[in-house]
């Protein structure tokens, strides 16, 4: 197995607050070595998983000690906890459904998923974080900035690549103001 990664600029990660998706935390989990690999390259960065993406990461489970392992994982202290407070959650409530329309209006809104949603809507709400996703349609160009890719080669012509990104808030805006002109025309 090969591991390549890059990024512009190489120490973009260093410092900034990581969020982790749902398929690069399975990845992470159902291979030793990737996991080692990708925790040295993102050693200076606090990593974080939203209590969504915790529950899609456990959900399905039925086996108890499956369940534990699984458990265990995530429970590493390489990941810091959030706080989880309904004043935190109601902010991002509303981002979720600014963003929605906002994908809509941008016909992006093709298959991405309640758990994206919400991840966007956390980085809406704390700019200064990133988030490594293996779904980067869910997180269009139009709206957020890939900082660079983490690519694993599982075979000899399989690869598999995680985007970094990061949300424009410029971006943002300049949609916001095409969506309030198709909303309310004058």
């Amino acid at each position: 197995m090969n591991f390549f990664y890059a990024l512009t600029p190489p120490d973009c990660l260093h410092g900034q607050h990581v969020y982790l998706d749902g398929d690069f935390l399975g990845m992470l989990f159902s291979d030793g070595q990737i996991f080692q690999k990708c925790i040295s390259i993102l050693s200076k960065s606090p990593l974080l998983i939203d209590p969504l993406v915790e529950i899609e990461f456990l959900r399905d489970i039925f086996l108890p000690e499956q369940f534990k392992i699984k458990n265990a994982f995530i429970s590493q202290p390489i990941f810091l906890p959030l706080a989880r407070s309904q004043e935190i959650f109601l902010k991002i409530l509303e981002n979720v459904l600014v963003l929605s329309k906002i994908y809509a209006h941008q016909n992006k809104s093709k298959g991405v998923s309640f758990v994206d949603l919400f991840l966007a809507a956390t980085l809406m709400k704390q700019p200064q974080s990133l988030l490594i996703t293996g779904n980067k349609k869910h997180f269009p160009s139009t709206l957020f900035d890939t900082l660079g890719v983490i690519n694993i080669q599982q075979g000899d012509d399989l690869f598999k690549a995680f985007f970094i990104v990061k949300f424009n808030e410029t971006a943002f805006q300049q949609a916001s103001l095409k969506l309030k002109r198709v909303s309310n025309p004058i």
